[in-house]
């Protein structure tokens, strides 16, 4: 693929995503599951709305990462073999983040006629985003390895995706993790994505 189409994937995606969840999405914060759940049910529709064309905006994003990884294939260095793998990681991300959409709006239409189903089905679409959550910064950061070793962009874009992509990491895997480590880890992987995909916009093709 033409290396404008996807590097417009990868503006449009994650400001779209951002755009959405951070305006239609109530963030669960420390509420209790039971809270959350009222919290969602409240804001129905906005929800619904917010998820539906936040999760577009995220796997339009995802679709630009995966063929970006398809030009880092090229050659037996071990950043193809990262590349190879971010690649198929991508793949799968894409089949988790309908999951977990559909977790979340199903629950909240359970709720309405039986609150104990609801909240499980919310407790299991919660625990689907935190391995996502996992799975996409471990991709990100083998995806770093593969641009810095095949000299991708500049050397420290390469280095810069695998710094957010740890620090996402250790936000998920690591609950007492400070909360900066999610912060930069998150927004990093968006900011970071945005700058690759403007570069990749405006470079020449080879």
């Amino acid at each position: 693929m033409n290396s404008k189409v996807f590097g417009s994937f990868m503006i449009v995606g994650p400001i779209l995503a951002m755009v959405m969840w951070a305006a239609f999405v109530p963030e669960i914060g420390d509420l209790s599951v039971s809270d959350y759940l009222d919290k969602l049910i409240e804001n129905d529709v906005a929800v619904r709305f917010g998820s539906l064309v936040g999760n577009i905006g995220f796997l339009v994003m995802l679709l630009g990462l995966f063929f970006l990884s398809r030009t880092l294939r090229s050659g037996n260095s071990i950043g193809a073999v990262c590349a190879e793998i971010s690649g198929l990681l991508l793949i799968a991300m894409l089949a988790v983040a309908f999951v977990a959409d559909g977790a979340q709006v199903d629950a909240i239409e359970q709720a309405k006629t039986d609150r104990a189903v609801g909240e499980g089905i919310l407790i299991a679409s919660m625990a689907t985003e935190s391995f996502g959550g996992f799975l996409i910064s471990a991709t990100f950061s083998l995806l770093g390895v593969a641009l810095a070793i095949q000299r991708k962009f500049h050397l420290a874009v390469g280095c810069l995706v695998i710094l957010v992509g740890i620090s996402a990491s250790v936000s998920q895997v690591i609950t007492e993790a400070p909360w900066y480590f999610g912060l930069v880890g998150w927004i990093g992987i968006m900011l970071m994505t945005l700058v690759m995909g403007i570069w990749s916009v405006v470079q020449k093709e080879n």
